[in-house]
Parts: structure tokens; sequence; C-alpha cells
């Protein structure tokens, strides 16, 4: 299942792919993550985010679980207090 399928699922999530080699400093600088690769979920309106990490997986039966369990309240918030990108290099 691709991204594009998986937005079908869920519409009201934008899927992206970000290289984590071109985007490592923006992806520490704004959710203080270094480890990849990473699934990542970011509410902007609610400066929240949920992040998986130590076992990712990726394929789509693991972004599609991961997405439930955000949903779901099975994976922790994290909350940051700026505005992302605001200082993109």
């Amino acid at each position: 299942m691709a991204a594009r399928q998986l937005h079908d699922i869920y519409p009201n999530i934008i899927f992206a792919h970000m290289d984590g080699v071109t985007w490592a400093s923006y992806l520490n600088r704004n959710y203080g993550v270094s480890s990849l690769p990473l699934l990542i979920v970011v509410d902007p309106a609610n400066k929240s985010f949920w992040e998986k990490s130590a076992d990712v997986e990726m394929t789509s039966v693991g972004m599609r679980r991961f997405i439930v369990d955000v949903i779901s309240g099975r994976v922790e918030v994290r909350v940051f207090d700026h505005v992302v990108g605001a200082n993109v290099e």
C-alpha cells in the first residue's frame, strides 16, 4: 500500500517522505530526533507530534499500524514550543 492509498484511508493526514540525510538537521532542530529511520505524525495546530524510531516497520502495514496506534492514544504525544519550519536552512 503506497502513501497515496494510505491517504485515501486517512484523508486528513498528509503523507511525506523526507530524506534523512538531507533533512537531518531540520528533524533534529524541530523535533529533537536523530535516530533514523523514523515515522512521525505531526499536528502543527496543536504543536504536538508522535514518533516511532526504535523498531520501526517501514512498510505500508507498519505505517498504518503506527497511525492507528496514534489515533487510539497508544503512542505518547510529544509537544514542541516553537513554529515548526521557522528556521529552515
